[in-house]
C-alpha cells in the first residue's frame, strides 16, 4: 500500500518545472559542476555512513541525480543505475568505464531493478509523485538512504515542500534532523537549508 503523504501534480505541472530546473543545472561547465558535487557528495557519505570507497558489491539505485551523479565518486559496485528524467550529453564521459545504467525516464514511469540500495539526494521535492517514488523504492530495495531539504515552500522548479513529519510518515524512526548552521552564509558546496536524513531498512 501506497504511504499517502503528498499528492502527486499533474503531467502539465511538471512538465513546468523541467526548463528552469535543468537551467539551473548547467550554470557552471561540467568540469566546475563536477568538483563541486563532489564535495557535496562527501557530507552526504559521511551524514548516510556510506563507505564510497567500498560499497563492497552492492547495487544501487540513484534516483534524480541531474548530470552528476555520486556514483561517480564510489568503488567497487555491482552494476547500478541512474534514473534521471533529463539527459545531459556533456556527462556521457563521466560515465565511461563506470558500472552504471542509465535511465532516462521519471523514476514514476519506469521500472526499477531490485537492488540493494535506493539513494535520494535532494531529489523529492522536484519529482511528480514523491509517494510512488518512496514505494516503488520500498518494493525494490534493501535500504532506502536519504537527504532531502525541508521547510523550503513551493516554487516553479519545486512543486512539493516537505517538512520532518512528512519524512517521519515515509520511514519512521530512522529520520534525523539536520539544521543548516547557518542559512545566510551557509557552504554553497552544500545545504543552505534544513534538512531529514537517514537510512531506513526495509
Amino acid at each position: 500500500m501506497i504511504n499517502q503523504v503528498k499528492e502527486a501534480i499533474s503531467d502539465e505541472r511538471w512538465a513546468q518545472t523541467q526548463p528552469g530546473e535543468k537551467t539551473g543545472h548547467i550554470i557552471d561547465p561540467i568540469e566546475i559542476s563536477y568538483e563541486k558535487y563532489k564535495i557535496a557528495y562527501s557530507y552526504y557519505f559521511e551524514y548516510l555512513n556510506i563507505d564510497n570507497l567500498n560499497l563492497k558489491q552492492k547495487s544501487v539505485i540513484e534516483i534524480g541525480c541531474a548530470r552528476i551523479s555520486s556514483l561517480f565518486f564510489c568503488n567497487n559496485y555491482s552494476t547500478s543505475y541512474v534514473i534521471e528524467p533529463t539527459y545531459y550529453p556533456e556527462a556521457d564521459k563521466y560515465y565511461e568505464g563506470k558500472n552504471i545504467v542509465k535511465i532516462h525516464d521519471q523514476a514514476e514511469k519506469c521500472n526499477f531493478p531490485k537492488v540493494d540500495e535506493v539513494w535520494l539526494f535532494n531529489v523529492l521535492d522536484h519529482v511528480q509523485d514523491p509517494d510512488l517514488i518512496i514505494h516503488k523504492a520500498k518494493q525494490n530495495a534493501k535500504v532506502i538512504r536519504f537527504f532531502e531539504p525541508i521547510d523550503c515552500g513551493v516554487n516553479l522548479e519545486h512543486p512539493f515542500s516537505f517538512n520532518l513529519n512528512d519524512y517521519k510518515k515515509y520511514f519512521g524512526d530512522c529520520v534525523t534532523l539536520y539544521t543548516c548552521p547557518n542559512k545566510e552564509h551557509h557552504s554553497k558546496m552544500f545545504h543552505g537549508s534544513d534538512c531529514a536524513y537517514g537510512v531506513y531498512h526495509v
